[in-house]
């Protein structure tokens, strides 16, 4: 595919921004950054060079989203907050003809585009959702270590420590979530069954410079289709949100019962925002994927530990999206109903998106 216009939606947002970055220079592709202010669209577009240009578009405007498809060969959905973005960029992207890439991507979009399935497949177009840093890489990365190091998988323990300045958008989908009790707490992936594990959050040490972490169980949808993609056996997924006023925030929000109307939803999302902010006033930024793995590699037994880190969430947002992007505009994205980045790329070539960015697992075989 050569001399396609990628155009991203939220084009000026903090991860929009860095997806703009890590797509600019690309051979033959063009970039078109979208957004309600095109004089801040524009001024982006300019830090980018010959390769970018900028066009106003409203999301909540159909006919302004469809133009704005139709001037694309791919969209990339950076806009936010998700939950109230739901599925317009997707819809119009695929009523225009155009690929498809989205940075969020709730079960909802997922089961929107199963239900099109035959549509895309007819378009030969490619749609490729939760194609950020969490989820998205979150998933990948265990894919990675099982395909380089690994015949069979027996255990996965996975876990995801954080410590950042959330933006407002982040904020409003992890309390919408926290509401609608996303994933499925406590519970974990047992051959092909989810089955539910009591007990209080552990602690746990993880690699410098986390260290010790309060870790929570919770199993969602895109772990599961991972673990079953890989034929895992049994797989633990951890969460642990470092940094102690976000934590005292979580805490108090999670003992709060009841339906909350949208403007407490929105105090709620902008008291995240200060929480997380005072945190990484004190302490540097953080984010680390590390996870231990257990199996079998030409017929004896092998033990596995690697571990991401790195400082900017949204920049590896960014990183990932325009991974996947690259896939599509390279041939390498599985075609037709994909859907999950995880379905929809190869994890091992995919990984080498990272380590370009400087983002190299360590890791260490036990045998």
């Amino acid at each position: 595919m050569n001399d396609v216009v990628v155009g991203v939606v939220g084009g000026y947002g903090r991860i929009g921004t860095e997806t703009a970055g890590a797509l600019a220079g690309t051979p033959g592709c063009r970039l078109l950054i979208g957004g309600r202010n095109e004089d801040r669209g524009r001024a982006l577009a300019d830090s980018l060079g010959n390769c970018a240009s900028a066009r106003a578009v409203d999301v909540r405007e159909p006919g302004s989203l469809a133009a704005f498809c139709e001037g694309c060969d791919l969209v990339v959905n950076c806009a936010g907050p998700s939950r109230l973005m739901g599925d317009k960029v997707a819809l119009a992207a695929l009523d225009s003809g155009t690929h498809y890439v989205d940075v969020g991507g709730y079960d909802s979009m997922y089961s929107l585009l199963e239900s099109r399935a035959e549509e895309i497949a007819e378009k030969k177009l490619h749609a490729i959702v939760s194609s950020g840093m969490f989820p998205g890489l979150t998933e990948v990365f265990p894919q990675y270590v099982a395909a380089t190091y690994f015949d069979e998988v027996d255990t996965l323990a996975f876990y995801y420590a954080g410590r950042g300045d959330f933006s407002y958008s982040g904020a409003y989908d992890l309390i919408c979530g926290l509401e609608e009790g996303a994933g499925n707490p406590l519970t974990y992936y047992d051959h092909g069954l989810i089955k539910k594990e009591n007990g209080p959050p552990q602690k746990v040490t993880l690699p410098a410079p986390v260290g010790e972490a309060m870790a929570h169980l919770s199993m969602n949808n895109k772990a599961r289709a991972m673990a079953e993609a890989s034929k895992i056996g049994t797989a633990r997924f951890y969460s642990a949100f470092l940094g102690e006023s976000l934590g005292r925030f979580l805490f108090q929000f999670s003992q709060s019962a009841g339906v909350r109307s949208e403007e407490e939803r929105v105090a709620a999302a902008k008291a995240l925002v200060d929480a997380s902010h005072q945190d990484v006033h004190s302490l540097a930024p953080c984010h680390m994927m590390h996870l231990a793995m257990g199996g079998r590699w030409a017929g004896k037994k092998r033990e596995v530990t690697s571990t991401l880190c790195f400082d900017d969430a949204h920049r590896m947002s960014g990183v990932v999206a325009a991974g996947a992007v690259r896939a599509i505009l390279g041939g390498t994205a599985r075609r037709n109903g994909g859907f999950l980045l995880s379905q929809s790329v190869d994890a091992v070539r995919f990984m080498a998106v990272c380590k370009e960015a400087g983002i190299e697992p360590r890791t260490t075989v036990m045998a």
